[in-house]
């Protein structure tokens, strides 16, 4: 429904920016948990339990 929201026609100009802004704050939460799992497998396999 976010997507329909901020990227949709005839919506109010205050859901759109809304629906946008919780897009980019779930993009940037998934790239921090993709760096942060990935840093924590580095770790894992850098103490050769993998």
């Amino acid at each position: 429904m976010l997507f329909v929201w901020a990227f949709g026609d005839g919506n109010n100009e205050i859901k759109r920016n809304w629906a946008r802004a919780v897009l980019i704050w779930y993009l940037l939460v998934i790239v921090f948990l993709i760096i942060f799992y990935g840093a924590i497998i580095a770790f894992i396999a850098s103490l050769g339990l993998f």
